[in-house]
Protein backbone atom coordinates (compact mmCIF):
# COMPACT_ATOMS: atom_id res chain seq x y z
CA UNK A 1 0.00 0.00 0.00
CA UNK A 2 1.06 3.61 -1.05
CA UNK A 3 2.05 5.39 1.95
CA UNK A 4 -0.47 8.57 0.63
CA UNK A 5 -3.24 6.08 0.81
CA UNK A 6 -3.16 5.63 4.57
CA UNK A 7 -4.61 8.00 7.21
CA UNK A 8 -5.01 7.34 10.40
CA UNK A 9 -8.05 6.22 12.47
CA UNK A 10 -9.48 9.20 14.83
CA UNK A 11 -12.60 8.10 15.53
CA UNK A 12 -14.90 5.06 15.97
CA UNK A 13 -18.86 4.89 15.75
CA UNK A 14 -20.69 1.92 16.57
CA UNK A 15 -24.76 1.58 15.87
CA UNK A 16 -26.78 -1.23 16.60
CA UNK A 17 -29.58 -2.09 14.08
CA UNK A 18 -32.68 -4.67 14.08
CA UNK A 19 -33.51 -4.93 10.62
CA UNK A 20 -36.24 -7.72 11.12
CA UNK A 21 -35.03 -11.14 12.21
CA UNK A 22 -31.60 -10.28 11.64
CA UNK A 23 -29.86 -8.14 14.14
CA UNK A 24 -26.91 -5.94 12.86
CA UNK A 25 -24.64 -3.03 13.72
CA UNK A 26 -23.09 -0.60 11.46
CA UNK A 27 -19.02 0.43 12.11
CA UNK A 28 -18.28 4.06 11.30
CA UNK A 29 -14.55 5.03 10.62
CA UNK A 30 -13.58 8.35 10.29
CA UNK A 31 -9.90 9.32 9.78
CA UNK A 32 -7.44 12.44 10.37
CA UNK A 33 -9.20 14.05 7.60
CA UNK A 34 -12.64 13.59 7.90
CA UNK A 35 -13.75 10.73 5.93
CA UNK A 36 -15.99 8.55 6.94
CA UNK A 37 -16.27 4.85 6.13
CA UNK A 38 -19.16 2.78 7.18
CA UNK A 39 -19.29 -1.36 7.29
CA UNK A 40 -22.26 -2.66 8.15
CA UNK A 41 -21.18 -5.81 10.91
CA UNK A 42 -23.20 -9.29 11.77
CA UNK A 43 -22.13 -11.50 14.51
CA UNK A 44 -20.36 -13.49 12.05
CA UNK A 45 -18.06 -10.93 10.85
CA UNK A 46 -17.18 -10.00 14.45
CA UNK A 47 -14.71 -13.28 14.59
CA UNK A 48 -13.53 -11.94 11.07
CA UNK A 49 -12.13 -8.78 12.66
CA UNK A 50 -11.32 -9.48 16.20
CA UNK A 51 -8.58 -12.47 15.45
CA UNK A 52 -6.49 -9.50 13.58
CA UNK A 53 -6.93 -7.15 16.33
CA UNK A 54 -6.00 -9.47 18.93
CA UNK A 55 -2.91 -10.88 17.27
CA UNK A 56 -1.56 -6.84 16.67
CA UNK A 57 -1.90 -6.07 20.45
CA UNK A 58 0.32 -9.67 20.71
CA UNK A 59 2.43 -8.50 18.14
CA UNK A 60 2.91 -4.55 19.22
CA UNK A 61 3.66 -5.29 22.73
CA UNK A 62 7.26 -5.22 22.78
CA UNK A 63 7.50 -1.95 21.52
CA UNK A 64 7.68 -0.09 24.41
CA UNK A 65 7.30 3.29 22.83
CA UNK A 66 3.81 2.21 21.93
CA UNK A 67 2.84 1.89 25.59
CA UNK A 68 0.32 -1.00 25.37
CA UNK A 69 -0.11 -1.39 28.89
CA UNK A 70 -1.84 2.24 29.24
CA UNK A 71 -4.10 1.10 26.95
CA UNK A 72 -4.99 -2.08 28.16
CA UNK A 73 -5.81 -3.48 31.61
CA UNK A 74 -8.10 -3.02 34.83
CA UNK A 75 -8.59 1.02 33.42
CA UNK A 76 -9.91 -0.39 30.07
CA UNK A 77 -11.61 -3.50 30.67
CA UNK A 78 -14.05 -5.61 28.85
CA UNK A 79 -17.46 -6.78 30.21
CA UNK A 80 -17.54 -10.39 30.39
CA UNK A 81 -20.33 -12.28 31.80
CA UNK A 82 -18.46 -15.78 33.05
CA UNK A 83 -15.09 -17.38 33.15
CA UNK A 84 -14.16 -21.14 32.53
CA UNK A 85 -11.31 -22.98 33.05
CA UNK A 86 -11.04 -26.12 31.30
CA UNK A 87 -7.85 -28.16 30.05
CA UNK A 88 -6.31 -27.38 27.01
CA UNK A 89 -5.35 -29.17 23.74
CA UNK A 90 -2.74 -31.09 25.96
CA UNK A 91 -1.45 -31.65 29.72
CA UNK A 92 0.85 -28.47 29.87
CA UNK A 93 -2.09 -25.74 28.52
CA UNK A 94 -6.10 -24.85 29.93
CA UNK A 95 -8.29 -22.93 27.58
CA UNK A 96 -10.18 -19.58 29.78
CA UNK A 97 -13.36 -19.40 27.97
CA UNK A 98 -14.20 -15.78 28.16
CA UNK A 99 -18.03 -15.37 27.79
CA UNK A 100 -19.55 -11.99 26.83
CA UNK A 101 -23.30 -12.82 27.10
CA UNK A 102 -23.54 -15.87 25.07
CA UNK A 103 -20.29 -15.32 22.79
CA UNK A 104 -17.37 -17.42 23.75
CA UNK A 105 -13.82 -16.34 23.32
CA UNK A 106 -11.19 -19.17 23.94
CA UNK A 107 -8.10 -18.22 25.05
CA UNK A 108 -5.18 -20.91 25.38
CA UNK A 109 -2.56 -20.51 27.82
CA UNK A 110 0.07 -22.78 29.91
CA UNK A 111 -1.20 -24.29 32.59
CA UNK A 112 1.42 -23.15 34.65
CA UNK A 113 0.71 -19.62 34.03
CA UNK A 114 -2.98 -19.86 34.94
CA UNK A 115 -1.92 -22.06 38.33
CA UNK A 116 0.00 -19.27 39.28
CA UNK A 117 -1.96 -16.25 38.49
CA UNK A 118 -4.48 -18.33 40.29
CA UNK A 119 -2.29 -18.85 43.12
CA UNK A 120 -1.66 -14.75 43.07
CA UNK A 121 -5.18 -14.00 43.11
CA UNK A 122 -6.52 -16.43 45.84
CA UNK A 123 -3.31 -14.81 48.19
CA UNK A 124 -4.38 -10.91 47.48
CA UNK A 125 -8.43 -12.43 48.05
CA UNK A 126 -7.08 -13.97 51.41
CA UNK A 127 -5.11 -10.62 52.62
CA UNK A 128 -8.16 -8.92 51.53
CA UNK A 129 -10.40 -10.48 53.61
CA UNK A 130 -8.06 -10.78 56.67
CA UNK A 131 -8.20 -7.17 57.41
Amino acid sequence: MDETDVSILTKVALELTENGSEHTATLALTDDLQHQMSYQLTPKTLRSLMAPLLQLTKRWEKETDLKIGTLSGPLHPLPASKIVLEKGRNDRECAVRVFVGKTEWTFLLSLEKVIDGMGSLIKRISRERSH
